[in-house]
């Protein structure tokens, strides 16, 4: 997580209300999918937008975790992906909706990256985390298994969440395809 240093983050949300400072996201040039490293994966679309998954992170105990942000340079919807190698699930909570890059810097110092940063310090059941989030009023999304990619974000791009068990805890379950 990025943290926006508040004189930054004020001077930000200030121009926002100034005329003439609309969002214009610059075209990308073409469509496609690129391979990052430890399981980062990015699509980039037409005419305009990305999605894509953050390298993965080992939180210990047999959980990993990612971020997948989806959007342009005027909106992102993330959400954190957490995955549970040893049972080979994963599950996935944030805002569910999209912010404006000002609300999302906000929104990363609320609730949505408190309860993360909880979640780090102490990994464990999907289930506890699940419950924790929808109590906090985040957007929760569960996954059975990892034997195939996902459906992440309002763009509808596919991601192999089970990469990273493969890449931290290659016997486990959720490393199997």
């Amino acid at each position: 997580m990025i943290a926006v240093p508040r004189h930054i983050l004020a001077f930000a949300l200030s121009a926002v209300a100034l005329p003439g400072l609309a969002c214009s996201p610059a075209p990308n040039e073409a469509a496609k999918t690129e391979v990052l490293e430890n399981c980062g994966a990015r699509h980039v679309m037409m005419p305009i937008g990305v999605s894509g998954l953050t390298e993965a992170e080992n939180l210990r105990l047999g959980y990993t975790t990612q971020r997948h942000y989806d959007g342009s340079a005027c909106y992102v919807t993330e959400t954190r992906v957490v995955v549970d190698c040893a049972r080979d699930m994963a599950m996935t909570f944030g805002p569910g909706r999209a912010l404006s890059i000002e609300e999302h810097a906000l929104e990363t110092d609320g609730v949505y990256g408190t309860l993360y940063a909880e979640y780090a310090e102490m990994p464990g059941a999907l289930d506890v985390l699940a419950d924790a989030a929808i109590e906090a009023g985040l957007s929760v999304e569960r996954f059975d298994t990892l034997a195939q990619p996902v459906v992440l974000g309002p763009s509808g791009k596919s991601f192999d969440l089970g990469c990273a068990c493969r890449l931290f805890y290659p016997d486990s379950r959720g490393a199997k395809r």
